[in-house]
C-alpha cells in the first residue's frame, strides 16, 4: 500500500475556493466544519465535489511517483535501519529464553532505548519512565543471585532461600512491568 506523507493542499487553494463557489475557512471547530461542509455541499453539490474530491484525486494522480518513492524510502528506513517491526531483547542469539523473560526484557529494553534517545536529545522525560529506567539499569542488576551457593546451608535451607528469592524477584519484576504498561501512553517520540 502506498502511504502518502503529505496533505491534500489543492482542495484548500484559491482555485478550489473559486471552483467551490464558497470560500473554505482557515479554522473552525469540529461541529462548525460539519455545518460548513453541509452548507457548501447544499449550495453547489457538483462544484463542491470537484473542489473537495476532484482536486484531491487530481493531486494524488500527479503526486503518485513522489508518493511511491516516499513510501518505498520510508519502508526501507523502518525495515532495514530502524527495524521497528520487532522488539530487541538483548539476549544472545541461539539460546532459549522463556516467554515471560522475553516479554520482560523486550519491553524494558525498549524503555531503555526510548529514555536514552530522549536524554541524547535533551527532551524532558516523564518521572515514572525515568524511575523505571533507573530500576532496570541500576537497581535490578544489583539484586542477589538466587543460585549463589552458601556452603554453610543445608540443601533444604538453600532450596527454601532460593525459592523465596526467585518468588520475590519475580513479583518485583511483575510489579515494574505493570507500572510500565500503565505509563505506555506517555512513551512516544
Amino acid at each position: 500500500m502506498i502511504q502518502k506523507f503529505r496533505f491534500n493542499y489543492w482542495s484548500c487553494s484559491k482555485l478550489a475556493n473559486f471552483i467551490r463557489g464558497t470560500p473554505k475557512p482557515w479554522a473552525l471547530q469540529l461541529d462548525e466544519w460539519k455545518q460548513w461542509r453541509q452548507t457548501a455541499k447544499k449550495k453547489h453539490p457538483w462544484r463542491f465535489w470537484l473542489a473537495e474530491e476532484g482536486l484531491n484525486k487530481l493531486q494524488n494522480f500527479f503526486f503518485f511517483p513522489y508518493d511511491l518513492w516516499s513510501s518505498w524510502r520510508y519502508y526501507c528506513k523502518i525495515r532495514f535501519r530502524d527495524k521497528l517491526h520487532y522488539l530487541k531483547t538483548g539476549f544472545k542469539p541461539g539460546e532459549y529464553y522463556d516467554l515471560d523473560e522475553r516479554i520482560l526484557y523486550a519491553l524494558f529494553n525498549e524503555l531503555k532505548i526510548f529514555v536514552e534517545n530522549k536524554q541524547n536529545k535533551d527532551w524532558s522525560l516523564d518521572e515514572d519512565a525515568l524511575s523505571l529506567y533507573n530500576w532496570w539499569i541500576s537497581e535490578r542488576p544489583k539484586r542477589p543471585d538466587p543460585f549463589d551457593l552458601n556452603n554453610q546451608e543445608t540443601n533444604e535451607e538453600r532450596m527454601a532461600r532460593t525459592d523465596s528469592i526467585i518468588i520475590e524477584q519475580y513479583n518485583d519484576d511483575n510489579d515494574k512491568l505493570i507500572e510500565l504498561i500503565k505509563i505506555r501512553n506517555k512513551l512516544w517520540h
